[in-house]
């Protein structure tokens, strides 16, 4: 138990300190992106603002999606202290592939390709028994983060149309990521190479509830 609070305060150091570091950037909303298990500029949808006009954001180039499972462009590197919405459809938060394969590195501030559904297992947000089963996900209000007061768990009879909006912060890339094993989930470590994108935490989530839900 000593331990895991030693952790938890070290990795809440962490996001402090970053925090702290970009407080003198400016910081503007980028808009949204959808979230899609495999991104591809097939089914890539998004809506950016507030983006400098040298900004290429041509979804059929390498500067947007470098690969298959990168969300998040590579512009974003130009946009430290931004943050962006991803918008996560609920059905996407069960059976997850990017869940099953640990795609996530670090803990509280991630690489920017860790899944954003992954993150919100290791971090606590939604919680399982077992995040690689088929039962059902439950958003919890964790502290540290500053949720909004219609966040919902995931218990209820809802529509395919409900979305579940993240919204991350970019930040500075890191020397190392470490990975650890939080809330039955464990995330993984970059740490023999420099990364070669940013880094994203989670500032706040919301429940985006369809007015039509049974």
């Amino acid at each position: 138990m000593t331990t895991e609070v030693s952790s938890q305060s070290q990795s809440q150091s962490l996001i402090e300190k970053m925090h702290s570091q970009c407080n003198s950037l400016p910081s503007k909303h980028l808009g949204y992106i959808n979230y899609t298990e495999h991104p591809s500029p097939n089914n890539y949808s998004a809506n950016f603002i507030n983006l400098d006009t040298d900004t290429d954001i041509n979804i059929d180039t390498h500067s947007y999606i470098h690969n298959s499972n990168t969300l998040l462009p590579n512009f974003i590197s130009k946009y430290i202290n931004y943050t962006i919405d991803i918008k996560i459809p609920s059905y996407s938060l069960y059976n997850n592939e990017n869940v099953l394969n640990r795609s996530l590195w670090g803990t509280d501030i991630y690489t920017d390709d860790s899944d954003i559904i992954a993150i919100l297992f290791h971090s606590g947000i939604l919680h399982s028994n077992d995040p690689f089963g088929n039962n059902n996900p439950v958003v919890s209000t964790v502290k540290n983060f500053n949720f909004n007061a219609n966040v919902n768990d995931l218990t209820d009879n809802q529509r395919i149309s409900d979305e579940l909006i993240v919204r991350l912060r970019i930040l500075p890339t890191l020397n190392k990521y470490i990975g650890k094993f939080r809330n039955n989930y464990n995330s993984r470590s970059w740490t023999n190479s420099t990364h070669d994108g940013v880094s994203i935490s989670i500032d706040s989530i919301y429940w985006s509830r369809n007015s039509n839900t049974l």
